[in-house]
C-alpha cells in the first residue's frame, strides 16, 4: 500500500475517532430521563399505592369525588372526581408571550410597543366576568421549543435538554398523557392546526384538520385553515375536547420580530378569533387560551430567558368557577405542566401517571357566592389530595426501576404526605370547628409544598450524568488528538524510522484503531459494564497506546528539522493553550466573539513582526543610482519593499476583521450589546425607506462582485479560454445565480400582503434556480475539472526528455502560429491556465458556495461574507510571502502548524461574522425554508440548509483549505505580479520551477498527496482540540448554574460544527485530488 494511501486511512480513522468520542461523551452528558409505561386508571389496584396512602383515602374525600366510574369497591377509594365541565375548547397560540396578552394602562401611547393592547378581548372578559375569567403567567420549562412544550403540557413531565434535537422529528408520545386519557374515557377529540400534534398523537383524533408547520415565512395558511373550521366545529354536538393550534404569531416573530406591525395584525386576528369562540361557547364548556412559549426581542426561542419562558394562560367559562374573594388584580405564575392535572380533574379523568404538575387551586373553588363558603376550599384540598396521591404513586413506581431518587429525601417526602393526609382526616371529623378554614388552608399549603418539593427533587435527579462515559469521551478525544499530532509530525520520517517499508505506519495505524475501538466497544457495545471495570479498561487502553507510540515519537524527533522561526511557532501554540483554558469560563464563552477577533488580530501582528526579522529578497531589483549622486528618496523602492508589503497586508487584514464586527449578533447575556441592523431582514424594515434601499443596492453590489472578480481573475490567467462545459458554467451560470439571489432579496422585501397574493411557484422560483445551478456547476466541475485551454493540435512529448519544458516549448509554437506573434515565456503559462490549474477550481467552487450561502444568510450579511473571503485571501497572500522565503525545499510541500492555527482562528471568528452565536435563540430557522413551503417529506433538506446557514464560515474555509498548499506556488497571487517568488526558493533549480506555477506540483505526486493528507489531518486535529476544550468544560461544569445556558450549547455547536467542517473538508480534498488525477491523465496523453 502506498504511503499516501496509508495517511489517507489515518485521516478517515481520525475523523471516525473524533465522531466516536462525541458519541460516547453525549451518552454520558445528554441523558434523558427514564420513561415509565404505566397508565393511570380510574379503578386502581391495591398494590399501586403504599399501605399508608391507601388506608384512609376514602375518608378524605367528599361524596362528589366518589363517582361510580372512579370508585373501586375492593380498594374502597377513588382516583378521580366528578367532572366540573362537560367539554373544553383549547386554543394554543404559538409564541404568545405574556406581555402580548396583558392589557397595558400606560397613558402615553407613543411609548407602547406595536403589539401592546392588540389582544383586548382578554382584558374585557377579566373585567366583565371576574368570577369566570382568569389570566396567568404561564411558565415554560426549557428548552422552549414547540414539540417539547407540547409534550410537557400533555404528559405533565419535564422534558430534558437533549430532547431539543427532536423538535423537527415529532415521534409518537408513548408515555401516559391527557390525550390518551380523554380517548380511553370515551370522549371525542377534534383537532385543527399545527401538524406536530398528528405526529405526537397519531390516530387519536375523532376529526382533524392539520396543516404543515415548518414554513416560518408562512403567516396565514395554518391560521386561516383553523378559522375556516373552528366556529362550525364548535356548533357541532359530536365533540368533547376541541384543540386548535395557531402558528401565525410565532412565525411572525421568527420572520419580523415582535415589534413589527405584522405582529399587531396577527394579535388583532387572534382577538377576533377568541371573540367568535366566546360568542358560541356553551355554558358548561371551559375555554383555555394559552401560549406554548414566548420569544426574544428578535423573535427567536429555544433558551431559558424570561422572554422565552413567559407565555400566557387565559381561562374562561360562562359558568363561574372561582370564589368571590378571588382578587383579579393579582395574577400569579403557574407552570405549564400544571395544566395537566388541572384539566384532567376538571374533566373527571385520572391524572396521567408521569405527571409532576400541581393543580391550579382557584379553578376548583367551585364559584362560591360568599367568602365564607367552605365548599370551594374543600374541593381545592380534595383535588390537591388526588394530585398528591398520583405523584406519590409515580415516585413509588419510579424508585422500583430506578435508584436515582435520594432514599432519605424520598422517605422524607413520603412522611410529609402521610402527615398531611392524617391531618386532613382529623379535620374531616371536625368540619364544624371554629378555625376550620385556617386549618384547611394549612393542609392545602402542605400539599402544595409536597408537590413543589417532588418537582424540585425530580429536576435535580434528571440532571444526572454518567461520569464514566463523560471521562471516556474526553479520553478518546485526547487519544485522537495525540494520534493526529504524531501523524503530522512523523509523516515525512517514516522511511527513517523503518527502512523495511511502511511497517511503522501500519503498526501506528493498527494500534490507534485498536485503542479507539476498545474504548468505543466498552462504552457503546457493552454499556452495562460496571464503572470500575470500564475505568480499568480505559486506563489499560491508554497505557498500551502510549507505549506503542513512544518509539515512533522519539525517533521522529531525531529526523525532524528545527524551525527557523520559534516565536512564530510558539505564539499560535500559546493562543491554543489560552483558548483551551479560557473556554472553561462562562464569561469568556459569552464574549467569545470579541476575544476570538482580538486573538486573530494579535496573531497577525506576531506574524508580521517575526517575518520582518528574516532576510527576504526585494520584490523588484532596486534601481541603480550613480555613485556620485547623493542617496535620494525613492518611493518605488519603498512600496516594493518586502516589509512594507507585509505591513500593508497586516493593516488590511486587521481592518477587515474590525469591520466584520458590524455583523455580529447579540447574545442574551451581552447586556451592553446593541443589535446590528444587518441582522434584521429587509422585510422587517418598514419605516426607514432610504436605509432599506441603500442596504439592498449595496448588498447587490457585494453579490455581483463575487462572480465578476472571479471571472476577471480567471480570464487574466487563461482559465476561461476555450469552450469547455466547465468554462461555460463559470461564464454564464455564476452571474445568473447572483442575479437570482438579488431578485429573491427584492421579492422577500415586499410586504406580506403582496407576497400572500402571489402563487407559490413564484416564492420558490429564484431559490430553486440558485440551488439547481449550483448543483449543476459543481457536478460539471467534478466531471471536467481542468480550466485549461485545449490546443487545436495535440501536443506530444518524448519520454527520455524532461516533460514540462517540452510542453511549454510546443505551446509557444502553437500560440505563435495562432496569434501571428512570438509570445513571451509568461504568456504561454497564463494562456493555457496551467499556472493556476488547481487554484482556479478551488476558488470557483468557493464562489459558488458563497453565492448559495448568501441566499441562505440574507442580504444583511452580503458584505459580511465578502469581508470573510477578503480576510481569507489576505491571509493567504501574507502566508505565501512568509512561506516562500522561509520553507526549505520544494520536495517538502507542507504547511506549518502556525498557519493552520491562524487559518482556523479566522474561520472561528467568521462564525460570528455571519450572524451566529453559540446559543439556540440565535439560530436562524428561516434558512431551513428558503425556497420551500415547509411541507417536507423528511427533515434532511431543512437540516442541510440550516447547517449551511449556521456554519457558513466553516464551510467556506474548509473548501479553501487546500489553497494553503497551492497558493505559494500559484501565479494567481496578486504579489506574484510584483515579483514575489511563486515556489519555495532555495536554489537555481527551484528558481526555474517558479515560472511554471502550480503545474510544477504535478512533478511531485507523492509529496503533494502526502502534504494534502497531512494538512487535512492538521485541520481536523486543530478543530478537534477546540471540541475537546468545549467537551471538557461542559463535563467539568455539569453542575454549574449556567451549564444548560452556556456550556452545553457551546459543546453542541462545536460538535456539530466539527462534523460539518470535516464533511466539507473531505469534499474539498477529493476535489483537489480529482484535479490532480485529471491533470496527470492529460500529461500522460502527451507522452503516448
Amino acid at each position: 500500500m502506498n504511503l499516501y494511501r496509508l495517511t489517507f486511512l489515518c485521516l478517515i480513522s481520525l475523523f471516525c475517532m473524533h465522531t466516536a468520542s462525541l458519541y460516547v461523551f453525549i451518552r454520558g452528558f445528554l441523558l434523558s430521563r427514564s420513561e415509565l409505561g404505566n397508565v393511570s386508571q380510574c379503578i386502581v389496584e391495591k398494590e399501586t399505592l403504599s399501605t399508608d396512602h391507601r388506608k384512609n383515602l376514602v375518608t378524605y374525600l367528599t361524596p362528589s369525588f366518589k363517582s361510580a366510574k372512579c370508585l373501586d369497591p375492593a380498594a374502597n377509594y377513588s382516583c378521580c372526581p366528578s367532572s366540573s365541565f362537560t367539554s373544553v375548547v383549547l386554543l394554543i397560540i404559538d409564541g404568545l408571550r405574556y406581555d402580548f396578552a396583558v392589557p397595558s394602562h400606560d397613558s402615553s401611547q407613543a411609548n407602547l410597543p406595536s403589539y401592546a393592547n392588540k389582544f383586548p378581548v382578554l382584558g374585557e372578559l377579566l373585567v366583565s366576568h371576574p368570577r369566570s375569567a382568569q389570566l396567568y403567567k404561564f411558565i415554560a420549562d426549557p428548552p422552549t421549543t414547540t414539540m417539547q412544550r407540547l409534550k410537557g403540557m400533555t404528559t405533565g413531565s419535564l422534558p430534558t435538554f437533549v430532547e431539543v434535537g427532536a423538535n423537527f422529528a415529532s415521534s409518537e408520545i408513548k408515555e401516559d398523557n391527557i390525550i390518551d386519557q380523554i380517548v380511553m374515557s370515551g370522549l371525542k377529540v377534534t383537532f385543527m392546526g399545527d401538524d406536530t400534534w398528528t405526529g405526537l398523537f397519531p390516530n387519536r383524533f375523532h376529526r382533524q384538520y392539520s396543516f404543515p408547520s415548518f414554513n416560518v415565512k408562512d403567516l396565514h395558511t395554518v391560521d386561516n385553515g383553523i378559522i375556516d373550521h373552528l366556529v362550525p366545529e364548535i356548533k357541532l354536538p359530536d365533540w368533547d375536547v376541541l384543540i386548535a393550534h395557531f402558528l401565525g404569531v410565532d412565525h411572525c416573530g421568527h420572520r419580523y420580530g415582535p415589534r413589527h406591525p405584522s405582529m399587531a395584525e396577527k394579535l388583532n386576528q387572534m382577538d377576533r378569533v377568541v371573540r367568535s369562540v366566546v360568542a358560541e361557547l356553551p355554558n358548561d364548556t371551559l375555554l383555555l387560551v394559552m401560549g406554548d412559549h414566548g420569544m426574544t426581542k428578535t423573535g427567536d426561542h429555544g433558551g431559558d430567558s424570561a422572554d422565552e419562558v413567559d407565555s400566557a394562560l387565559f381561562v374562561f367559562s360562562h359558568k363561574p368557577f372561582m370564589d368571590a374573594k378571588r382578587n383579579q388584580s393579582t395574577r400569579r405564575a403557574v407552570s405549564q405542566i400544571d395544566i395537566v392535572p388541572t384539566l384532567s380533574l376538571l374533566l373527571g379523568l385520572p391524572v396521567p401517571f408521569s405527571n409532576l404538575g400541581t393543580i391550579i387551586p382557584e379553578l376548583f373553588s367551585g364559584g362560591g357566592s360568599t367568602p365564607s363558603d367552605l365548599k370551594g376550599e374543600l374541593s381545592v384540598v380534595e383535588a390537591l389530595l388526588l394530585n398528591s396521591v398520583q405523584v406519590a404513586r409515580y415516585l413509588d413506581e419510579y424508585t422500583k426501576t430506578n435508584k436515582d431518587f435520594p432514599y432519605i429525601k424520598y422517605k422524607q417526602l413520603k412522611k410529609q404526605l402521610n402527615s398531611s393526609m392524617e391531618t386532613w382526616a382529623s379535620l374531616r371529623h371536625n368540619i364544624s370547628a371554629v378555625n376550620i378554614s385556617a386549618s384547611i388552608n394549612e393542609v392545602k399549603d402542605q400539599l402544595i409544598n409536597y408537590l413543589d418539593s417532588v418537582k424540585s427533587m425530580s429536576q435535580q435527579v434528571w440532571a444526572k450524568f454518567d461520569v464514566v462515559a463523560i471521562c471516556g469521551g474526553i479520553c478518546l478525544s485526547v487519544l485522537t488528538i495525540m494520534a493526529g499530532m504524531v501523524i503530522t509530525r512523523n509523516i515525512h520520517c517514516i522511511d527513517m524510522i523503518d527502512k523495511s517499508g511502511t511497517t511503522a505506519t501500519k503498526w501506528f495505524t493498527f494500534s490507534t484503531l485498536m485503542s479507539s475501538s476498545m474504548l468505543f466497544i466498552f462504552f457503546c457495545i457493552l454499556p452495562d459494564l460496571s464503572a470500575i471495570s470500564v475505568a480499568v479498561a480505559m486506563l489499560i487502553t491508554v497505557t498500551v497506546y502510549l507505549m506503542s507510540q513512544a518509539p515512533f515519537i522519539c525517533k521522529a524527533n531525531l529526523c525532524r528539522p528545527s524551525t527557523s522561526m520559534p516565536l512564530l511557532e510558539s505564539a499560535p501554540l500559546f493562543v491554543v493553550v489560552v483558548y483551551s483554558l479560557a473556554v472553561f469560563s462562562n464569561s469568556y464563552v459569552v464574549h467569545e466573539d470579541s476575544t476570538s477577533s482580538f486573538l486573530c488580530q494579535s496573531l497577525i501582528w506576531v506574524l508580521f513582526i517575526v517575518s520582518c526579522q528574516h532576510q527576504a529578497p526585494p520584490l523588484k531589483p532596486k534601481r541603480e543610482q550613480h555613485k556620485t549622486r547623493p542617496v535620494q528618496f525613492d518611493l518605488y523602492n519603498i512600496i516594493t519593499d518586502y516589509r512594507f508589503v507585509l505591513f500593508c497586508m497586516a493593516i488590511g487584514l486587521n481592518c477587515v476583521l474590525r469591520f466584520s464586527q458590524e455583523f455580529w449578533r447579540c447574545r442574551e447575556e451581552q447586556w451592553d450589546c446593541e443589535l446590528s441592523r444587518f441582522t434584521q431582514p429587509l422585510s422587517a424594515i418598514s419605516a426607514m425607506t432610504v436605509y432599506k434601499n441603500t442596504r439592498y443596492f449595496t448588498s447587490l453590489l457585494a453579490v455581483c462582485l463575487l462572480p465578476y472578480l472571479l471571472r476577471l481573475w480567471m480570464r487574466h490567467f487563461g482559465n476561461l479560454n476555450g469552450h469547455a462545459i466547465s468554462v461555460i458554467a463559470v461564464k454564464y451560470a455564476l452571474p445568473l445565480m447572483s442575479v437570482s439571489v438579488s431578485l429573491y432579496w427584492a421579492f422577500t422585501s415586499l410586504s406580506q400582503s403582496i407576497i400572500d397574493k402571489l402563487p407559490s411557484w413564484q416564492h420558490m422560483m429564484f431559490p430553486f434556480l440558485v440551488y439547481g445551478l449550483a448543483v449543476c456547476c459543481i457536478g460539471v466541475i467534478v466531471i471536467s475539472p481542468l480550466f485549461i485551454y485545449q490546443p487545436e493540435k495535440m501536443l506530444y512529448a518524448e519520454k527520455d526528455k524532461k516533460l514540462i519544458p517540452q510542453v511549454y516549448y510546443q505551446m509557444n509554437l502553437q500560440w505563435q502560429q495562432h496569434m501571428g506573434q512570438a509570445p513571451t515565456e509568461r504568456h504561454a503559462v497564463t494562456v493555457y491556465g496551467l499556472a493556476t490549474v488547481y487554484s482556479s477550481v478551488v476558488i470557483t467552487v468557493l464562489v459558488i458556495a458563497a453565492v448559495v450561502l448568501l441566499l441562505l444568510l440574507g442580504d444583511g450579511f452580503a458584505w459580511g461574507v465578502f469581508l470573510l473571503l477578503t480576510s481569507m485571501f489576505l491571509f493567504l497572500e501574507m502566508y505565501s510571502c512568509v512561506a516562500t522565503s522561509q520553507v526549505s525545499g520544494i520536495d517538502k510541500v507542507e504547511v506549518p502548524w502556525w498557519a493552520v492555527v491562524m487559518w482556523q482562528m479566522i474561520a472561528f471568528s467568521g462564525f460570528y461574522t455571519t450572524g451566529h452565536q453559540a446559543s439556540f435563540p440565535t439560530i436562524n430557522w428561516d434558512a431551513a425554508y428558503t425556497g420551500f413551503h415547509g411541507d417536507y417529506v423528511n427533515n434532511i433538506v431543512p437540516g442541510i440548509l440550516l447547517l449551511l446557514n449556521t456554519y457558513a464560515s466553516y464551510v467556506l474555509f474548509a473548501l479553501a483549505t487546500p489553497l494553503l498548499i497551492i497558493w505559494p506556488f500559484s501565479q494567481g497571487r496578486s504579489l506574484a505580479k510584483l515579483g514575489f517568488p511563486t515556489a519555495y526558493k532555495t536554489n537555481q533549480r527551484d528558481e526555474e520551477l517558479q515560472k511554471q506555477g502550480e503545474f510544477v506540483l504535478q512533478n511531485y505526486d507523492q509529496q503533494f498527496r502526502l502534504a494534502l493528507n497531512r494538512l487535512c489531518i492538521m485541520v481536523v486535529t486543530a478543530h478537534g482540540l477546540k471540541v475537546l476544550a468545549a467537551m471538557a468544560s461542559a463535563g467539568l461544569h455539569r453542575r454549574h448554574l449556567m451549564v444548560w445556558k452556556i456550556f452545553a450549547p457551546k459543546f453542541m455547536f462545536e460538535g456539530v460544527g466539527f462534523v460539518v467542517m470535516s464533511a466539507t473538508l473531505m469534499f474539498s480534498y477529493t476535489l483537489v485530488l480529482r484535479v490532480h488525477g485529471a491533470l496527470g491523465r492529460w500529461v500522460n496523453k502527451l507522452q503516448q
